[in-house]
């Protein structure tokens, strides 16, 4: 126990000494295909690189559950089978075997319930009650931005509706790279403009990746150009002589696309990274 102890510590500030490359994802809410491609594939190749930060919805929320259940359940039944097999071993009874085989099933349906109402609570502790919370967060991050299986860990959060634009503020300033995802992006969804206009005002050019489908880019190249006509005083962007804004256009959301945009989210990443040192 002592020797594991000692391991997970020395492992676990280890993390420490490692480049953290933040990233940041703002995306179009509710839109699941691109959730998937994002949180369940492009990120599980991010979290050896980096933690990602993003304002976690609904689509967020089931692809998550979806993966944990996909871990963690083929080692519940594997575990209930072993002690099952283990305790009815010597019983010849089948009354005696059937009552067993009862009193599992009452506690796997028990435990099924406490792990939902853990999880609907851990649910609930996750949103942001004001930005001193939030910077709580993040330097725990810091203190501690490595998993037991030496992966960084990610930062998702639920915001209120007097919250969820300071949140992004503040996640912007501290990501390396963001990535504006405006996939499902179209004229009757048009709620990511107030982020368009945001990193426009706020994050240098040269960390920013827009992503969009190939279908919809005159649309996404419409609005990227009105918001970067409307500056505020005090852009980090507004003396850039040669502005530079990356658009990286998708159609088949495979590996290929996923690599391409990997690649560019490491590189600004590591770029961020070195300049600030």
């Amino acid at each position: 126990v002592v020797v594991h102890l000692g391991l997970w510590t020395w492992l676990r500030k280890g993390g420490r000494k490692q480049d953290n490359h933040k990233l940041l994802i703002l995306r179009v809410f509710k839109i699941k295909s691109t959730s998937m491609f994002t949180f369940s594939r492009m990120v599980g190749y991010w979290k050896h690189f980096g933690s990602y930060f993003t304002v976690a919805d609904p689509t967020f929320y089931s692809i998550n559950w979806k993966k944990r259940f996909n871990r963690y359940f083929p080692i519940y039944v594997i575990l209930i089978f072993v002690v099952f097999t283990l305790i009815t071993n010597d019983v010849n009874s089948l009354g005696q075997l059937q009552q067993l085989f009862a009193g599992f099933v009452f506690l796997m349906i028990f435990v099924a319930m406490i792990h939902v109402i853990s999880r609907i609570r851990s649910m609930k502790r996750s949103f942001v009650s004001s930005e001193k919370d939030l910077r709580a967060r993040l330097e725990k991050l810091d203190r501690w931005p490595k998993n037991l299986d030496n992966t960084f860990k990610e930062l998702p959060v639920m915001c209120y509706d007097n919250t969820w634009k300071r949140s992004v503020e503040v996640l912007a300033g501290e990501a390396s790279v963001v990535m504006m995802d405006l996939r499902g992006f179209s004229e009757s969804n048009k709620g990511c403009e107030y982020e368009v206009h945001f990193l426009f005002d706020h994050v240098p050019l040269s960390r920013l990746l827009f992503v969009a489908y190939a279908d919809s880019a005159q649309l996404a190249r419409d609005t990227i150009n009105k918001c970067w006509q409307e500056l505020e005083q005090g852009s980090p962007n507004l003396d850039l002589s040669e502005p530079e804004i990356t658009l990286l256009l998708t159609d088949d959301q495979d590996k290929k696309e996923m690599q391409s945009m990997l690649d560019h989210l490491i590189y600004t990443a590591s770029s961020t990274s070195s300049a600030e040192g």
